[in-house]
């Protein structure tokens, strides 16, 4: 026969199922949060680099003077580390790329085929071990006959990936203490609810026919146990009243006998 858990363990259980449950909700509205804030900082840079862009190239002559437009573009660029500016004319010659190591072009090419020439939302790719956001966006040339250039955005975000790396596996971590240091609470909880059931036990176990007059002590109890303590001590009472009946029809009866006896010897 399988013995039924206790009313400790299972309070233990059910507290800790809770906290699992609020602690993993937590942790997924953080782990939001956090990477909102994120993409929402990489957008708006991204979208600060591409006005940027488009200020340098909508000013006359400025892709017919592509050696003064490229040195602006690079002195304004200045300072980003891990940010690739590609902008391509409308025959796909490179017009301008920000970096020297050759990563530019390639991510251009992969942003361009993810996205429309002029969907400018952010999308994420991966190069060369590196994860990027990037945008593509189609760019006037200040001329309105000409067709417009492209141009492509790309943002190293691999700082941000490592981070939130180590970021959920901390959270997991304080997730998993959490559960733990709940789990403690809610046996400590458990048994200091259950003392009273513990006192009544106590008190029953000293129960014998000589000690009837015993009492739980109700006042001491808690409200939800009051009834239980009422009933037992009720209990008690009908058994000391009983007991006390028994005695007294035994004393009765064995006064009769010796009565009977001592008259039956007379004769």
């Amino acid at each position: 026969m399988i013995r039924a858990r206790s009313i400790t363990t299972r309070l233990t259980v059910l507290f800790s199922a809770v906290a699992v449950t609020v602690l993993l909700a937590f942790g997924h509205v953080v782990d939001l949060l956090v990477s909102g804030h994120f993409e929402m900082l990489d957008q708006a840079e991204l979208d600060g680099k591409l006005q940027l862009v488009r200020h340098a190239l909508a000013k006359p002559g400025a892709i017919d003077n592509l050696a003064a437009t490229q040195t602006e573009l690079s002195d304004a660029l200045i300072g980003h580390p891990g940010l690739s500016v590609v902008v391509t004319g409308p025959d796909g010659a490179t017009l301008f790329a920000s970096d020297a190591d050759h990563v530019a072009a390639p991510l251009a090419r992969l942003a361009a085929q993810q996205a429309p020439p002029r969907d400018a939302s952010a999308r994420v790719i991966e190069h060369g071990g590196y994860v990027y956001r990037t945008i593509v966006a189609s760019l006037g040339n200040g001329s309105t006959s000409a067709p417009p250039a492209i141009v492509t955005i790309a943002l190293d975000i691999s700082h941000h990936r490592d981070f939130l790396a180590r970021f959920h596996a901390q959270l997991w971590w304080a997730i998993g203490a959490g559960v733990g240091f709940a789990a403690l609470l809610g046996w400590l909880a458990a048994r200091r609810g259950l003392a009273p059931l513990h006192r009544m036990a106590r008190v029953t176990q000293g129960i014998s026919a000589r000690r009837l007059g015993e009492r739980i002590p109700v006042e001491s109890f808690p409200g939800e146990l009051t009834e239980l303590a009422t009933a037992y001590n009720g209990m008690l009472e009908r058994l000391e009243d009983s007991f006390r009946r028994l005695s007294e029809f035994s004393s009765d009866l064995a006064h009769e006998l010796r009565t009977s006896c001592a008259r039956r010897s007379a004769t």
